[in-house]
């Protein structure tokens, strides 16, 4: 009985640890990326103009998505970021807007959600997170999205958002 709880106990620790890692996502032209805590990225695809970026990063297996997009409109605050991308996200018509939840820390102002709709015939409903701040005249909007939603949705798409990380 000690050897099965013992199995189950190093199963649990490698399934923690493989679900995390380090994700870096580089900002062209700028010397700095950011670093998230996310499942292993097993799709990818970026597209860089000047100092601009549309990423996109998704886990097949954990069923997260990751996007991030850079502005050098809106860059005097992490406010003036928020508004910018906050106001053209809130016109999603598959946004449920009865499930919004923003708040901030030092780093960004932040805003939660669920999304439910049909995409390619098919319904679904997903767990959202964003996290917009601004760091060296460039505003990021960071997306991230757990398919599909249940219980452990909110919690994998918060750890993702405060995990974080400014990396030069």
């Amino acid at each position: 009985m000690k050897i099965i709880k013992y199995i189950s106990a190093i199963l649990l620790l490698v399934s923690n640890q493989a679900f995390s890692e380090s994700t870096y996502i580089t900002i062209p032209g700028e010397g700095w990326s950011l670093s998230l805590d996310t499942p292993p990225m097993t799709a990818t695809k970026s597209q860089a103009e000047g100092r601009l970026l549309r990423y996109t990063g998704s886990s097949i297996t954990t069923g997260v998505t990751l996007s991030v997009n850079t502005e050098i409109e809106a860059t005097g605050s992490h406010k003036e970021c928020f508004d910018f991308y906050w106001g053209k996200a809130q016109k999603n018509p598959m946004l449920m807007k009865e499930t919004i939840n923003t708040f901030k820390n030092s780093k960004a102002i932040y805003a939660t959600h669920y999304s439910e709709g049909e995409y390619r015939g098919q319904p679904f409903k997903t767990a959202n997170g964003h996290a917009f701040f601004v760091n060296n005249g460039v505003c990021i909007d960071l997306h991230v999205s757990h398919w599909p939603r249940e219980k452990k949705s909110d919690k994998i798409v918060k750890d993702i958002l405060m995990s974080l990380k400014i990396t030069k």
